[in-house]
Order: C-alpha cells, then structure tokens, then sequence
C-alpha cells in the first residue's frame, strides 16, 4: 500500500516507473517500526487509534 502511496504522489507514467518504485520500497533496508512509523506519518494514523476487536 505504501508504494501506491508513493506512486501516486509522483504521477509516474509508464509501468517501468512504477516498477522502479516498487523495487525500491520492497528492497529498502528499514527495519519494520521505521516502516510502521512512515505508514503512521503517510496516512495520519495517530497513537490513539485502536483497533476493533
């Protein structure tokens, strides 16, 4: 979901573009709290939402 993000705030315009950016997120080096952390800044999750169960 987070690449979507990405490629959607970039307009890419041919498939190529997109798969670059797609590479480039699935190949990153960040550990997964970094990434969680960016999924909270990228769709304004705050530390109060909680889940329903």
């Amino acid at each position: 979901m987070l690449w979507t993000n990405r490629i959607f705030k970039q307009k890419t315009k041919t498939s190529k573009e997109v798969n670059h950016i797609i590479d480039a997120v699935e190949n990153t080096k960040k550990t997964m709290g970094h990434l969680l952390n960016e999924i909270r800044e990228n769709y304004s999750i705050t530390e109060t939402h909680k889940s329903i169960t």
